[in-house]
């Protein structure tokens, strides 16, 4: 069964420089041992919406954006959404400033 719980909102957010505030991992496909998760962004008024990561961690890709989002957010790193699939992050960059 899938938990589906996280908003398609990446475009709202592209190309935006900001820190990460969290990361969640949440919805989950328990039959394919699939679990997605989403960020959240400190901007101005304090935080923004959770945004969902297009891959799961249960794949390379997915564990590469995960291991991208877990340093930027260690290191107190901006991240910047470079590129939106189905209205989730499908790329980012991180900057040190």
């Amino acid at each position: 069964k899938i938990n589906k719980a996280f908003k398609d909102n990446c475009t709202a957010y592209l190309n935006m420089e900001k820190r990460i505030a969290t990361i969640t991992l949440g919805n989950q496909d328990v039959d394919n041992k699939r679990a997605f998760f989403t960020i959240t962004l400190r901007n101005d008024q304090g935080i923004t919406d959770e945004i969902s990561i297009l891959e799961s961690v249960g794949n390379d890709y997915g564990k590469s954006m995960f291991q991208l989002m877990n340093t930027a957010y260690l290191s107190n790193s901006n991240i910047k959404i470079t590129r939106c699939e189905l209205n989730k992050v499908a790329g980012a960059s991180i900057s040190y400033k």
